[in-house]
C-alpha cells in the first residue's frame, strides 16, 4: 500500500503548527566525536563548530580531536525544526555551541544510557537523566536546564537530584496516553522493580508506579570478571508509541518483552528471550517488529555479533520467539548498538568499523526484507572522529510516526496520516466528533481528512493487521482555538485605568507584561501602570491566531513643589513655585491660579497642572514655627511608686528644657514630687508654664472589730483619709458616720493612689436576767445539767472555769455563773447535794444447804428487788450461782451487790491436802503450790466440761495459771500423776 502521508508530508513540512515538524531527533551528537544530523531527511555528517577543539589540526584533519566523547552513555535534544539544543554524555552536558552547561553530573560515560526529556507545558526546559555505572551508589539522578537562558546557549534550574537508588544502567522515556504528560521508567538493581514516574507541568512525581515483573537484574553465577556483565547494563527502550517495552540484562543473556500501559504506567505480560551478551534493543518504527543485537562472547572469547528479528504480531509468545531470524553474523565487532532514526530507519554500529554504520533499511518488514546493509554509511574523508562505540538515546515520542496530525486549526480541515503503513495487510481508522454526533471508521486510507466541530480533544485510534493479527495504535489529537485579538497602544492621562477584554467562546485568558512575571487570570484587565501587556490562554497549550499586545504610556506633566518645607515663624510665611514637564494652566488647593502662591497657613497645599486635556498634581506640606503656649494642666497628687507624665503640648520644630531636672525632651515621667516648669522655644521666641506634683498615699481606713453596745448608746465610726471621697452603706459621703442599731456598716474610701474599705458589725444588748433554778439532790452516778439562754455577745463565765453556754455537774458544792454583755455583769447561784447509797452482802456464800439456802439485807431502804423478783429484804434460792440484790433510799438513788452460791457437797474431797491454791477468789491469775512431779493440771467447769488454760509462769513445783479469759463463776482444778487423778480444788472467776 502507496504512503499517502510520506508523499504528502514534504509538501507541508513548512506549516508552523505542523505537528509533522518532528526535528527533536535530528541531531546524533555520538561516541565519539561523531556529529550526524538528519534535518535533510537522510543522515550528514556534520563538522562541529571551528572554534573547537583548541590544541589540534582542525576538525578534518584526523587527529582525534574530541569535542564530545563518551565510551557508551550519550543523548541529544533538538527543537522541531531540528536546530541542536543539548547533549551530553552522563558527566558532562554541552549546549549547541559545545559550551560546557554543567560538568559536575554524578552519571558516567561507561553507563549504558542517559537521555534528555521535555518538561510538558514548559517549551524551553528539559530534564537530563543520568545513570549510575556498574555499582556506583549515586542511583538515577536528574538535573534540570532552561535553555532560554543565558541568550539561548541554556542554563542550569537544578542538578543531580536524586531519583532512585540503586539503579540500573537503564532509563528510557514516552508521552502519557494525553499526549501531553510524560513516562520514565527506570530499573532498580537485585530487583524485579520497574519504577514509572509521571512527569507534569508541576514536575517529577514522588509516587512512582512500581510494576514488580520479570527477571531480577543482578550479576549472573559465577560473577563475571567483565563488570559490564553484571546484570545492571544493557538497553531498555519503549517502543515509539509506547505500547511495548524491551529490555536486555547484559550478563545473565537475556532480553525481556512487556506490555506498558501508557494511561496508568504499569508494565505487565513479559516474553523472555535469552540471546548471549545481549546489549543493545530496538523496535520497528510501527512497533511490531523487535530487534536485538549482542556483544563479543566475553565467555567463549569469540568477537563475534550477530543482530536479530522478531514478529511481534506473529501470534502467542511461542510463536513470537519462533519467528526469529538472525540478520547478521560478523566478526571483529565487539559492540552492536541499535537505534531508530528519525527517516524511520535502524542504525548499527560496529566497533571495528569506526567511520561507518550499517544500517536496516526496512525495519518494518519482517524477514531478510527489512535488508540490513553491512558499512552502508562512510564517514567523509579525513573526518575528525574516534569510532561509533554507541548510539544517542532519545525520549521515545520523538521517533513517533505512526499517527501524526497537520491543519490542527478549528475550522481547518484536520489531515490525520500514518508513515509506518509498509507491512500490514489492512488498517483502519476510528475517531468520534461526539459534540457534532459524528463517529467514523475509515479503512485501508494512509491519510483522511475530517473539520472538527469544535476545539478540544479527540482520540485517534488506528488498527492494523497482518496474518490476521491486529496491532492498535492510539493518539491524543488536540484541535486548537483560533483567536485574532488586536489591541491599539494607549496614551492616557496621568494615573488613569484603562481597561483591556479578552473574549473568545473556546479560551480562558490569562495576562503577563514586561515588568513582572506574575500572572493575573482574568479576561478583562484593568491597568494602571506605565509597560507592555499581552493575553495568554491558559485553557490551551497552543492556539491558532494571533494573540496582540498593548503598550500603555501617560501623558507627560509632572508638577514638581518640592519637598515639604518648615522652619520659619507663622509671621514671615513662604512662597509656594510649582515647577512641570508641560501645562497650560495651574489651579491650587486654596482656589488660587497661577505657579506661585503665599502660604499663610500650616498645612498641605495641592497644584493641578492641566495639559492637553490631562491633569497631574503634587502637594507640599507647609510647617511653620508658632507662638507656642505651653499647658501642663493643673497640678497633680503623685502616688507612691508611681510616676507623672510631664507634657506641656508637641510643637515641631521647637526645643525643650525642664526646670529643674534640665531634661531637654518633649516629656518624660517623673516620680519626685516637686515644682517643674517647662520652657519651649522656636523661632518665635521663648513660652513657659509649670505645675506642682505633691506627694499622695493610699488611703487606709479600719472601723475596728466588731461591736456590740448597750440599747441607747451609740458609737462613731471615723474614715478619714487626705484627698478621698467615702461611701457609706447607706450613700452618705462623709468622712464619719454614727451608729445607735444593730446592723453591718461598711464604708469605702478612694483617692488617686487606690481604693481602701472596711466594714464593722455592730450588736445591740439588753440587761440580762439569770435563773440556775432552785437548790438540787441528785443521785451519785448521774449529773444536772446546767444552761442559759439569750447568751449572745456575752461573756460566760461558770465557776468551774467553763465558758460554754451549758455545763454539767455532778459533784456535791454551790455553783455560779457570771455573764457580762455591753450592759454589765449578771450573776445566778445553785447548790447540789448529791446522794451515795452503800450496800453488800457478806463474803460469797459456799456449803451445803438442803435444796435451799436463805438470803437477806438489812432494813431501812424503801424499795428491794432481787434477781428472782421478790422485792422484800429477804428471799430464798434453791439453786447455785450468781445471785443479785438490787436497794433504793428515799431519793431514788439505787445500788446493788451479787452473792455467788456453790452446792460444795457435789465436789470429790481432796486427795492429796498438800496442793494449795490462791487468790480464791481469782480475777486473772491462779497460783498453784506443792504440785507432785511429773503431774498434769486440768481445769474443768462445774459440769466437767474441759477448759484450755495455759500456764503462765513455772516456779519449782508451783505454777501461775492464766484465767483472764475465764467467765465468771465456779470451776475445778484437777491434777494427775501418771495419767492418776491426785487431786481436786475448787476455785472461783471473779
Amino acid at each position: 500500500m502507496k504512503n499517502k502521508c510520506e508523499i504528502f508530508f514534504l509538501i507541508i513540512l513548512w506549516y508552523p503548527l505542523s505537528l509533522l515538524s518532528q526535528g527533536e531527533a535530528n541531531n546524533w551528537i555520538t561516541t565519539t566525536n561523531h556529529y550526524v544530523c538528519f534535518n535533510s531527511g537522510y543522515p550528514e555528517f556534520l563538522i562541529p563548530p571551528p572554534s573547537y577543539p583548541t590544541g589540534c589540526g582542525g576538525w578534518n584533519t584526523g587527529t582525534g580531536c574530541h569535542f564530545f566523547f563518551s565510551f557508551r552513555s550519550c543523548s541529544s535534544i533538538s527543537d522541531a525544526e531540528g536546530n541542536l539544543l543539548l547533549c551530553g554524555n552522563g558527566e558532562v552536558i554541552f549546549n549547541a555551541a559545545f559550551d560546557t552547561v554543567i560538568s559536575s553530573l554524578y552519571g558516567n560515560i561507561n553507563s549504558n544510557q542517559c537521555v534528555f526529556v521535555p518538561k510538558p507545558g514548559k517549551r524551553n526546559r528539559y530534564y537530563f537523566f543520568t545513570t549510575p555505572y556498574v555499582y556506583s551508589s549515586v542511583g538515577v539522578r536528574y538535573s534540570e536546564i532552561d535553555v532560554s537562558l543565558n541568550g539561548g546557549l541554556g542554563g542550569i534550574i537544578s542538578i543531580n537530584n536524586l531519583l532512585l537508588n540503586p539503579a540500573c544502567q537503564k532509563v528510557t522515556a514516552v508521552y502519557s496516553s494525553n499526549g501531553k504528560e510524560v513516562w520514565l521508567l527506570l530499573h532498580e538493581y537485585q530487583s524485579n522493580a520497574f519504577y514509572a514516574y509521571l512527569i507534569t507541568e508541576e514536575g517529577i512525581s514522588s509516587n512512582p508506579v512500581i510494576s514488580n515483573v520479570g527477571t531480577i537484574h543482578q550479576p549472573p553465577v559465577p560473577p563475571s570478571s567483565n563488570p559490564q556483565l553484571n546484570g545492571s547494563g544493557g538497553e531498555m527502550k519503549f517502543s515509539a508509541n509506547g505500547k511495548r517495552l524491551a529490555v536486555a540484562i547484559r550478563g545473565l543473556g537475556l532480553v525481556e518483552l512487556f506490555d506498558f500501559n501508557t494511561e496508568i504506567g504499569i508494565v505487565s505480560n513479559p516474553l523472555t528471550i535469552t540471546l548471549q551478551n545481549a546489549a543493545s534493543v530496538e523496535f520497528s518504527s510501527d512497533g511490531t517488529l523487535l530487534y536485538i543485537s549482542n556483544d563479543f562472547n566475553y565467555q567463549l572469547a569469540i568477537d563475534t555479533s550477530e543482530i536479530y528479528q522478531f514478529d511481534l504480531l506473529s501470534g502467542n509468545q511461542s510463536n513470537i520467539l519462533n519467528s526469529m531470524t538472525k540478520l547478521s553474523s560478523f566478526v571483529h565487532n565487539t559492540m552492536s548498538y541499535l537505534q531508530l532514526a528519525p527517516d524511520g530507519k535502524i542504525y548499527n554500529t560496529n566497533w571495528h568499523y569506526p567511520d561507518n554504520l550499517s544500517v536496516i533499511q526496512n525495519p518494518n518488514k519482517t524477514g531478510f526484507s527489512c535488508n540490513w546493509d553491512f558499512n552502508a554509511i562512510s564517514n567523509p574523508p579525513l573526518y575528525c572522529g574516534g569510532n561509533h562505540r554507541s548510539l544517542p538515546n532519545f525520549f521515545r515520542s520523538y521517533l513517533d510516526k505512526n499517527i501524526l496530525f497537520d491543519n490542527l486549526c478549528f475550522g481547518d480541515t484536520t489531515l490525520i496520516c500514518t508513515q509506518t503503513n509498509t507491512n500490514f495487510d489492512s488498517i483502519r481508522w476510528e475517531f468520534d466528533d461526539t459534540l457534532a454526533g459524528l463517529s467514523f471508521s475509515i479503512p485501508n486510507q494512509d491519510t483522511v481528512y475530517h473539520s472538527f466541530s469544535h476545539p478540544g480533544s479527540y482520540q485517534i485510534t488506528l488498527k492494523r493487521y497482518r496474518n490476521a493479527q491486529l496491532d492498535e495504535a492510539k493518539k491524543m489529537l488536540y484541535i486548537l482555538p483560533v483567536v485574532d485579538i488586536a489591541f491599539s497602544d494607549t496614551l492616557a492621562c496621568p494615573n488613569d485605568t484603562i481597561e483591556v477584554f479578552t473574549a473568545d467562546n473556546y479560551c480562558q485568558f490569562g495576562w503577563l507584561n514586561d515588568f513582572s512575571t506574575d500572572t493575573l487570570f482574568t479576561d478583562t484587565i484593568k491597568i494602571n501602570q506605565l509597560g507592555t501587556y499581552w493575553p495568554i490562554i491558559t485553557n490551551y497549550d497552543e492556539y491558532c491566531g494571533l494573540l496582540d499586545t498593548i503598550t500603555i504610556d501617560y501623558v507627560e506633566i509632572n508638577p514638581v513643589l518640592g519637598n515639604d518645607t518648615a522652619g520659619n515663624c507663622i509671621t514671615n510665611p513662604y512662597i509656594l513655585q510649582v515647577e512641570y514637564q508641560n501645562g497650560d494652566s495651574v489651579f491650587w488647593s486654596s482656589g488660587e491660579t497661577g505657579d506661585s502662591i503665599i502660604a499663610n497657613f500650616v498645612g498641605e497645599y495641592q497644584a493641578t497642572v492641566f495639559f492637553a486635556g490631562c491633569s497631574d498634581s503634587d502637594t507640599i506640606n507647609i510647617g511653620y514655627g508658632n507662638l507656642l503656649s505651653p499647658d501642663l494642666g493643673p497640678d497633680v497628687f503623685l502616688c507612691a511608686g508611681d510616676s507623672v507624665k510631664l507634657f506641656g503640648g508637641s510643637f515641631p520644630n521647637a526645643e525643650y528644657f525642664w526646670s529643674p531636672t534640665s531634661d531637654t525632651l518633649e516629656q518624660f515621667f517623673t516620680t519626685v514630687p516637686g515644682l517643674y516648669i517647662l520652657t519651649v522655644s522656636n523661632i518665635c521666641g521663648e513660652f513657659s508654664d509649670s505645675i506642682l506634683i505633691t506627694a499622695l498615699e493610699i488611703p487606709v481606713v479600719n472601723l475596728g472589730n466588731d461591736t456590740t453596745i448597750c440599747i441607747g448608746d451609740s458609737l462613731v465610726l471615723n474614715a478619714t483619709n487626705p484627698q478621698s471621697i467615702y461611701s457609706w452603706q447607706d450613700l452618705s459621703y462623709d468622712s464619719s458616720f454614727t451608729v445607735w442599731e444593730t446592723n453591718d456598716y461598711w464604708v469605702i474610701v478612694e483617692n488617686q493612689c487606690g481604693i481602701a474599705t472596711d466594714s464593722i458589725s455592730i450588736f445591740m444588748d439588753f440587761p440580762l436576767e439569770i435563773n440556775l433554778g432552785n437548790d438540787t439532790i441528785i443521785c451519785q452516778g448521774d449529773s444536772l445539767q446546767l444552761s442559759i439562754i439569750n447568751y449572745q455577745l456575752s461573756i460566760v463565765n461558770w465557776s468551774t472555769g467553763e465558758t460554754t453556754p451549758e455545763i454539767f455537774i455532778s459533784d456535791s458544792g454551790i455553783y455560779w455563773i457570771n455573764l457580762e454583755n455591753a450592759c454589765g455583769v449578771f450573776s445566778d447561784t445553785i447548790e447540789l447535794l448529791v446522794s451515795d447509797p452503800q450496800f453488800s452482802f457478806p463474803d460469797d456464800t459456799l456449803g451445803m444447804y438442803s435444796g435451799y439456802i436463805e438470803l437477806s439485807a438489812d432494813s431501812g431502804w424503801t424499795a428491794y428487788f432481787w434477781e428472782n423478783g421478790e422485792t422484800t429484804n429477804q428471799t430464798v434460792v434453791s439453786d447455785t450461782g450468781w445471785f443479785s440484790l438490787q436497794v433504793s433510799d428515799s431519793l431514788g438513788c439505787t445500788t446493788s451487790d451479787s452473792v455467788f452460791i456453790i452446792d460444795v457437797s457435789a465436789i470429790p474431797e481432796y486427795e492429796n491436802s498438800k496442793i494449795r491454791i490462791f487468790p480464791n477468789p481469782a480475777n486473772d491469775e491462779l497460783f498453784v503450790t506443792n504440785i507432785p512431779e511429773k503431774s498434769e493440771i486440768f481445769v474443768y467447769s462445774l459440769l466437767g466440761q474441759s477448759m484450755p488454760t495455759k500456764c503462765k509462769e513455772e516456779f519449782g513445783n508451783a505454777k501461775v495459771l492464766n484465767i483472764s479469759h475465764l467467765h465468771s463463776g465456779g470451776y475445778v482444778i484437777g491434777i494427775r500423776e501418771s495419767g492418776k487423778s491426785v487431786g481436786k480444788l475448787l476455785f472461783i472467776k471473779e
